[in-house]
């Protein structure tokens, strides 16, 4: 997950908050965001 995090701040300065590639990495993120979030109150 941080891996993921490092390069979506990466995106974010390389492209911008709204690109494309942007939002799709921040939406990889938010997935194992939320599969962690229910693993811990499992």
């Amino acid at each position: 997950m941080e891996e993921l995090r490092e390069k979506l701040y990466k995106f974010i300065e390389l492209y911008g908050p709204l690109d494309p590639k942007t939002v799709h990495v921040s939406q990889q993120l938010d997935v194992l965001i939320v599969k962690s979030i229910k693993k811990e109150m499992a």
